[in-house]
């Protein structure tokens, strides 16, 4: 049976806050939920799994001190990386954390790269809002 989501899961699995799901099925750019309950529309967890790869495929980020673009699937792993690497060695309150998946999770949702704020296009162009 495939696993089900809600408004609160698909931005979890996104990495986003609920708002941002809001007004991406506001623009018409978001998987069409199975249903719209009272409470929250829902999707098959695989949807937003795959919506989330498409994204990641498509997106790329400026570094504002080298000039390096790297899409968004690359700057994930950049990151599990880095976030890794300070999980084993208990730095920058990874300590705080009773597993690696519990401290990847909280970075995830928290941590800021300024350096690769600036989305641009695959040639590293600033991409108009």
């Amino acid at each position: 049976m495939k696993e089900i989501v809600g408004h609160y899961e698909a931005a979890e699995i996104l990495g986003w806050q609920k708002q941002q799901v809001t007004v991406y099925m506001q623009r018409g750019k978001f998987p069409e939920p199975l249903q719209k309950l009272k409470s929250t529309p829902i999707w098959f967890k695989e949807d937003i799994e795959k919506f989330k790869e498409s994204r990641m495929k498509m997106r790329y980020f400026k570094n504002s001190d080298t000039g390096a673009v790297v899409s968004e699937k690359e700057l994930d792993a950049m990151h599990l990386r880095e976030w890794s690497e300070m999980w084993v060695g208990q730095s920058n309150g990874a300590d705080e954390f009773e597993t690696k998946e519990e401290f990847i999770t909280h970075m995830k949702k928290w941590d800021y790269d300024a350096a690769f704020s600036e989305e641009v296009d695959e040639n590293g162009e600033k991409i108009e809002m």
